[in-house]
């Protein structure tokens, strides 16, 4: 056990303990942490019709585009890929999980019953705004060799 100066120890909530356990915010539960749609030939963004875009002259409709960028208030999803996959699936063709409980897969119905909220809504705008961040882990090095295991 590592015990912290008096001084140093945080008297107000804070989220990264002190032995190294890292606790969330309860309104991180209600953000889903993964979807699973049935169909391994559709991705999120096929779920995406239009984005609206903040312009000078207000809110814009645009078609999406894969890699748009300027700055997307929201967006219009495709209701007819959505409704079709559940119809197809028993309503199990978009499920979406909690970071309370990773494992447990609700359906959108069941998560908007629990939590109030729009699961997809929340999943496109969380993944659309870590596309336009870049999206996936890389080397700032362009220049790194990898080596295949065992060789």
């Amino acid at each position: 056990m590592i015990l912290l100066p008096e001084d140093e120890i945080e008297t107000e909530e804070d989220y990264l303990m002190v032995d190294g356990i890292c606790c969330f915010p309860d309104e991180v539960n209600a953000k889903p942490s993964q979807i699973r749609i049935a169909s391994p030939f559709i991705g999120f963004s096929d779920l995406i019709k239009a984005l609206v875009i903040d312009t000078e002259d207000g809110p814009k409709e645009v078609p999406y585009i894969e890699g748009q960028t300027g700055k997307i208030i929201g967006f219009v999803k495709d209701l007819l890929t959505i409704d079709f996959l559940q119809e197809a699936h028993g309503g199990r063709g978009i499920l979406v999980a909690s970071p309370a409980s990773p494992k447990a897969l609700m359906t959108v119905a069941e998560w908007e019953e629990q939590y109030g909220t729009d699961p997809i809504a929340l999943v496109l705008m969380m993944r659309l705004w870590w596309k336009g961040m870049g999206g996936g882990v890389r080397s700032l090095d362009s220049n790194i060799k990898y080596k295949k295991l065992g060789k």
